[in-house]
């Protein structure tokens, strides 16, 4: 993740196939307190609740052509490497949720974790107050590599 200006950054799609980042404007984004389980990616019904808005307001016509980043983040309860994991799963069991169950296009969604790595520069610590999986509206997409 490379800050632009603000909350502006590019973001590396991992394990894309040609090598792909996207520039998100954070700005305009939405921080949404999906409640998960401790160490499990499965949503709460409140959670469910939560994205079947969100849904509705990506399938409108104002958004329905945009590109959305949801960025999964964890607390610091476990180990890097497991909330590296943790958190690709949680964004992927967002994104999965919106696609499979209230019909957002899947071509207009990526999802990436970033552990208990900051979004804003303030430090993280236990609790689920720092679980949350973030959206934000993607200003453009570069592919090819882009080290």
């Amino acid at each position: 993740v490379k800050p632009v200006k603000g909350k502006i950054i590019w973001v590396r799609i991992p394990k894309a196939r040609p090598p792909m980042r996207v520039l998100v404007n954070y700005k305009r984004s939405r921080a949404m307190r999906l409640m998960f389980e401790k160490n499990s990616a499965r949503l709460t019904q409140q959670a469910r609740e939560d994205l079947e808005i969100l849904a509705q307001a990506l399938n409108s016509p104002q958004l329905a052509k945009a590109r959305y980043l949801l960025s999964g983040h964890t607390d610091t309860s476990g180990s890097r490497r497991h909330n590296q994991r943790l958190s690709e799963r949680r964004a992927r069991a967002a994104m999965r949720y919106l696609v499979e169950e209230l019909e957002v296009d899947p071509s207009r969604l990526f999802a990436v974790g970033f552990g208990e790595d900051p979004f804003d520069g303030r430090p993280v610590g236990r609790g689920p107050e720092n679980r949350i999986v973030r959206i934000g509206l993607i200003l453009r997409v570069d592919l090819g590599n882009n080290d």
